[in-house]
């Protein structure tokens, strides 16, 4: 009998096997190539495109060509819809032969039980609460083990029916009889019997995995979601037909083209996959379906080869070879000696407002110029001038308890708290403790509910203790002579800052503010502070975990302190070093790869020890430049265009923002055509690269996991241990349209390569050059080389 579903379905998988292996090569286009504006015939388009002749299915709202978009995610998607089949399939099978055999005991109750719970919750929702329970942007492996827990019962229930069947059989009491143990019974006479069913059942589970996959991108569910949002939709940086339906339901009427062929695409993968399973199916119960030709020890160990084989050619043959050559250039001690030089004394600490500021931009300027960089500033110079806004203290803060025996000390007890306006001023009075609930930095809490209630409170004679610095946002709003902060991390206490020069009042907090100081104090501090009360932190963290939702409490302390704090307003030109290394492939040099790093240090506070600022962040300028070398010295020739910039981070600019949360789209209006000529793909900050207490190279990434598992890959590559660093997600980035506007995400790809630890000496006098390790900058160095030269010539990465 003609088995039509088998042959349709083949067919279709045979596609998609085509489209797994050469779907890049046949993709028209890049498909992370953005179009902000196309004019064609006098004509300004804005994406989203519709299909004409340069886009034949359009284009989606980045102007991304849809059809590369689609031919090249089908690799992504079927990788992830293959694991995931896989691990039901396994999960399920083992489970279910435990069940089967051991039918009726309390492992089989537990077993049917788990499965019959999970099954009670809608697969949709459950997938989706696992997802971002696992962190979303960990890339494939939440989704794998989400898509596991919530498909593996059907698997099980499947496989343990027909254990209990066949166990009673003939066959399988004759091998119990000659001495068979158990695992040896499901190994070699169980399992080769289910296989045949289980091959036509992994067809349909990757119809299955395929329809909740794409169900989950509709609701802004994919693989790279939940960090990156560029301001005009939600998408990512990881072709995957997933992402594509994301922002389907707003535009599926508007732009049609949009959600029809990423959508047509998972329709007719599932048509096929079902139909192959189907076809498998009748295969099986006509009998005519032989597995074991396939399946066997032979090909399993075959398969192993050819996977360990395809991976070392991977790593060791074609381009990456002579990248590896390159970036193993890199020299640790050549990167140290950068470092000790940006650390001279004569340099006065970089720090900001200082003539030494100013000499080390000179200095880095030298460098770019020596390895060959083209000036990315003004007037084709190196320099971007701005200016620098700040309040440096004028003097050691003072904090003391009245009537106290002990008196307290600054930087081991106290520190000035570095709030987002001016903390000059002075106050004292009684202790009062402020406790709400919810105080973990949770974006849906109604902070403004707490704001309303403490503006009432009689205290403005006293002096506010939280337990969270996190409490802040609203604790401002409560009259009040100072604040007191309690942290248990020491080296909060050990930093120096650039304190703001904003008025409370321009910040949006009510004019009480003015003139208030905000102390940071220790865990020991505050302790000394509760002893008459009765009370400890610990206490009041319980205090505190007990509150009802929206609940407020404080209470007045006999304890009274007085602090004081003086600081001057000061503005200061800086410069921003630029150099730019131009790209040589006509297509590719208008995309730019930002090297970020900064140079500058906290301004010098009279009466205490400078902070040397070697790792933070000697370190990084000093990487880069050494880098540049290796990259200068290896010929090696870029396809897209770079811009290494050694900016200045301290101190606010004109705008109000700290400079450190800069808008990295400022350094291409330094020099005229930048803005207009480069599309920015990617960013690299580097800081916190010459020392570290931990093992392994941290990659922070916020803004995009593909250029972060990149940088992983890369660092393995070249032998040096690294992993993703795991973030909290804000979940307002993916369902509160209002917090995708307030710079929570990058607007970009980024990456922030660091060594763990690296911030316990930041900002302080321990982080001296003696700190740094060529072997950390050599490793680090290495890595980030590696992701650059990578970044800079290959299309898909």
């Amino acid at each position: 009998m003609f088995n039509l579903p088998l042959v349709v379905g083949s067919l279709i998988v045979i596609g998609l096997a085509i489209l797994y292996f050469f779907g890049p090569t046949l993709a028209p286009r890049s498909p992370y190539a953005l179009i902000a504006v196309d004019i064609q015939g006098g004509a300004i388009q804005r994406p989203p495109l519709p299909p004409q002749p340069r886009f034949p299915w359009g284009t989606d709202l980045l102007g991304r060509d849809i059809l590369s978009l689609v031919l090249v995610g089908a690799q992504q998607t079927l990788t992830l819809a293959l694991l995931a089949m896989g691990a039901r399939l396994m999960v399920g099978t083992l489970l279910g032969a435990v069940a089967g055999w051991w039918d009726g005991s309390w492992v089989e109750r537990v077993i049917s039980g788990s499965a019959e719970v999970i099954a009670a919750f809608p697969t949709l929702l459950l997938a989706m609460l696992l997802i971002l329970a696992l962190d979303i942007r960990k890339g494939m492996m939440p989704f794998v083990i989400a898509f596991c827990v919530v498909g593996w019962g059907e698997t099980m229930q499947y496989v343990r029916s027909e254990t209990i069947a066949m166990r009673p059989l003939p066959w399988i009491e004759s091998a119990r009889a000659v001495g068979a143990t158990t695992p040896r019974i499901l190994l070699r006479h169980l399992f080769p019997n289910l296989l045949p069913t289980l091959i036509a059942f992994s067809a349909l589970e990757m119809g299955a995995v395929l329809m909740l996959l794409g169900e989950l991108g509709f609701l802004n569910i994919f693989i790279g979601g939940g960090v990156f949002y560029g301001g005009v939709g939600f998408f990512a940086d990881i072709p995957e037909w997933g992402s594509l339906l994301s922002d389907a339901r707003r535009r599926a009427f508007a732009s049609p083209w949009v959600a029809i062929y990423p959508a047509a695409a998972f329709f007719i993968s599932i048509l096929g996959f079902n139909l192959l399973g189907e076809g498998l199916r009748r295969l099986t119960d006509q009998g005519r379906f032989h597995a074991g030709l396939l399946f066997n020890r032979y090909m399993l160990v075959a398969a192993l080869l050819i996977f360990f084989a395809v991976g070392w050619a991977r790593d060791n043959i074609g381009p990456i070879a002579t990248y590896k050559q390159q970036a193993s250039i890199v020299d640790g001690k050549q990167a140290l000696a950068q470092a000790e030089n940006l650390s001279d004394p004569t340099f006065g600490n970089r720090a900001l407002g200082s003539k030494g500021m100013r000499d080390a931009a000179n200095y880095i300027a030298d460098e770019f110029k020596v390895l060959g960089l083209q000036g990315g500033g003004e007037d084709l110079s190196y320099f971007q001038t701005d200016t620098r806004q700040y309040s440096v203290l004028d003097s050691p803060p003072l904090m003391s308890v009245i009537g106290g025996v002990d008196s307290l000390t600054y930087r081991e007890d106290y520190a000035p708290y570095p709030a987002n306006y001016q903390i000059s001023g002075s106050g004292e009075g009684k202790v009062r403790i402020v406790l709400a609930a919810d105080t973990e930095k949770d974006p849906s809490r109604d902070w403004q509910h707490f704001a309303s209630a403490l503006s009432s409170l009689d205290s403005e004679d006293d002096v506010l203790l939280l337990l969270d610095e996190a409490d802040l946002s609203y604790a401002l709003f409560a009259p009040h002579q100072a604040i007191l902060i309690v942290t248990d991390q020491t080296h909060n206490i050990a930093r120096e800052y650039s304190y703001s020069p904003r008025s409370a009042v321009s910040c949006g907090y009510p004019e009480n503010n003015e003139q208030s100081p905000i102390f940071w104090i220790t865990l020991e501090t505050a302790n000394r502070l509760l002893a008459e009360s009765g009370e400890n932190t610990d206490s009041l963290i319980s205090r505190r975990d007990a509150l009802g939702e929206e609940e407020i409490f404080t209470l007045l302390i006999p304890t009274e302190v007085s602090l004081s704090v003086s600081t001057q307003r000061d503005e200061q030109e800086i410069v921003n070093v630029i150099g730019h290394l131009p790209g040589s492939r006509e297509d590719l040099n208008d995309e730019l790869v930002l090297v970020l790093a900064p140079y500058d240090s906290p301004p010098i506070v009279p009466g205490q020890p400078p902070t040397p600022a070697a790792n933070d962040n000697a370190s990084g300028v000093a990487l880069m430049l050494e880098i540049i070398r290796a990259l200068n010295i290896s010929d090696y020739n870029a396809h897209r265009s770079f811009l290494f910039v050694a900016y200045s981070g301290e101190g606010w600019v004109n705008s109000g923002w700290r400079a450190a949360d800069h808008d990295v789209e400022q350094f291409l209006t330094a020099r005229q055509g930048f803005a207009s000529a480069f599309d920015i793909q990617s960013v690299v900050y580097l800081r916190g690269l010459g020392a570290g207490d931990g093992k392994g190279l941290i990659v922070s990434s916020a803004g995009g996991v593909r250029i972060a598992e990149l940088l992983e890959r890369s660092a393995k590559r070249m032998g040096v241990a690294a992993s993703i660093e795991a973030e909290q997600l804000n979940l307002s980035l993916l369902y509160d349209y209002r917090a995708q506007f307030t710079g929570e995400s990058e607007k970009y790809p980024t990456v922030r390569p660091h060594w763990q630890g690296w911030e316990e000496t930041a900002r302080t006098a321990q982080d001296m050059i003696e700190i740094l390790s060529p072997d950390k900058l050599e490793q680090a160095g290495e890595a980030i080389a590696l992701t650059l030269i990578t970044l800079g010539r290959e299309l898909e990465y």
